[in-house]
């Protein structure tokens, strides 16, 4: 019976304990309910970090992510476009790794640091004279650029354009261009007795002394009735450089690791871009040419994005470079009130060698490739002036036209730049560039006997079309983000004036006339 008891005693006391904490945790949990204090905890803490920032990151990695995220906001924060030109262009903005924590056991970790911003400091060169059969892929590609045959679906302000004596002008554009063809050639050919020269140097002469030959002559014409042309600025040999990203191209960076021999890499699928493009003629305006499509319908959205499927060389590109540019120009020098683009003209002359070593059809990709570059990098560089990058996206669409030429045939193109975020995958960004293009259209079939022979008018009057595009306010605020302006160079008297202050002296002043 002892034993049975001794047994016993435990178990009771158990169950004792068992049902006093059921009745305080009950107790306590009431209170809980009763008096709801987790509210009131809870105010002093910070809200919950989401696992992505707002916007659509499609398949991008989430702490890649808030990366860009913070870098949009860094250039946010800097108000001047001066300011942000400069930004762009710095190894810390373009390597963007994740810095390491301060490892004092290194005793020049500064300089590993630094080591790891230059390795991830990378920049893919396009070269404006590509002949590689597959480059127009591969420039379409990397400006996202979605090609529109002009025959098929032309922009609506071409239809809707109107001219005054639109057969006069022809007519007369006609015999000027002819005279000045039957001068050079005169021209040309007593050179050649006097001065060793190649054809194709001959030819390049030719072509860029016949854009300035057209661009003044149309400038002159036009402007009674187009009265923009006035007010334009037109410069020759004009260097264009611009600076963007683009995904699905693998960009590697080292990993921060105590052993400098240890090599541990990170890649990331956005790789930094830089293209120098040259325009033998280029018009600009200190108002936009009006935008061809909606930017957020229709073409904009619907076309299919340019794809590749293979390495960059498979495309003739060459490796990446660690050289960064050291500016980004637009044609012109930050502050010119005429900062838009009007018409650009490119002599294609370089590519006739790609026709004579491979084949007529990659000549024509070629120059097509080079026409989608230069305009991209032109209207890009553009963007740039107004605040807007890579990290600030546009709010609205920048056009401009560029006028393709080897002296004889011409290419045009109208070119609308809707978004500079291409380092978004499609999913997360589905908006496309858009470039309408003519096929090469002949403006003269020969120069025979002191005759131009054939001239071809629809030719004649696309180049009378393009300069007299009239560019127009749109309305809104250009640069939106920017919060230190310059004085706009409608309302700014642009010629600084002699201000002559009367000297008077103390004397004088008092002497009666």
């Amino acid at each position: 019976m002892a034993s049975t008891l001794a047994h016993r005693l435990p178990v009771r006391h158990h169950c004792v304990k068992s049902s006093f904490l059921n009745r305080y945790f009950s107790s306590a949990l009431q209170d809980n309910v009763k008096y709801d204090v987790s509210a009131a905890d809870t105010d002093g803490y910070p809200p919950v970090k989401p696992k992505y920032p707002p916007g659509v990151w499609g398949n991008m990695n989430h702490k890649y992510a808030w990366k860009w995220f913070d870098m949009k906001n860094k250039m946010l924060s800097i108000p001047d476009v001066q300011g942000r030109l400069i930004a762009l262009l710095e190894k810390d903005n373009i390597a963007m790794i994740d810095m390491p924590a301060m490892d004092y056991a290194i005793h020049n970790f500064p300089e590993r640091v630094q080591e790891l911003i230059d390795y991830a400091s990378t920049v893919m060169v396009l070269d404006p004279g590509n002949d590689h059969p597959a480059t127009l892929q591969f420039r379409q590609y990397v400006t996202k650029t979605c090609l529109l045959p002009w025959k098929d679906s032309k922009p609506a302000i071409y239809e809707s354009l109107t001219l005054n004596n639109t057969d006069n002008l022809v007519n007369q554009l006609k015999q000027h261009i002819s005279d000045h063809l039957l001068l050079e050639s005169e021209t040309i050919t007593k050179t050649e007795k006097c001065f060793t020269s190649t054809p194709e140097e001959n030819k390049k002469y030719k072509c860029q002394s016949l854009i300035r030959s057209i661009s003044e002559f149309l400038t002159a014409k036009l402007a009674k009735d187009h009265p923009h042309l006035k007010l334009s600025h037109y410069d020759e040999d004009v260097i264009v450089r611009a600076f963007w990203s683009r995904y699905g191209i693998d960009r590697k960076k080292r990993k921060y690791v105590q052993d400098p021999d240890e090599l541990l890499f990170d890649t990331v699928k956005d790789q930094f871009i830089s293209y120098d493009g040259l325009f033998n003629a280029m018009l600009r305006s200190h108002l936009p040419l009006p935008q061809f499509e909606n930017r957020e319908s229709g073409l904009s959205v619907e076309k299919m994005a340019p794809a590749i499927e293979y390495k960059p060389s498979v495309y003739g590109q060459g490796k990446v470079s660690r050289k960064i540019p050291t500016n980004i120009l637009a044609g012109h020098k930050l502050g010119d009130p005429c900062e838009f683009g009007l018409v650009g003209l490119i002599s294609t002359c370089d590519a006739d060698t790609v026709g004579k070593n491979v084949s007529l059809k990659s000549a024509r990709d070629c120059r097509l490739a080079l026409g989608i570059t230069s305009t991209f990098s032109w209207l890009t560089a553009q963007a740039n002036n107004q605040g807007f990058s890579h990290f600030v996206d546009l709010t609205y669409p920048l056009t401009s036209q560029t006028i393709l030429t080897d002296g004889q045939n011409f290419t045009f193109l109208a070119y609308q730049l809707n978004t500079l975020e291409l380092w978004k995958d499609d999913s997360a960004n589905k908006t496309v560039n858009l470039c309408w293009h003519t096929d090469e259209m002949p403006l003269y079939q020969a120069v025979e006997n002191g005759q131009v022979k054939d001239f071809n008018n629809e030719t004649l009057q696309m180049l009378i079309k393009m300069f007299a595009l009239a560019p127009s306010s749109r309305g809104y605020n250009m640069k939106p983000t920017i919060t230190e302006i310059d004085a706009s160079p409608e309302t700014e008297d642009l010629i600084p004036r002699n201000v002559i202050v009367e000297e008077v002296v103390e004397e004088e002043k008092y002497i009666i006339q």
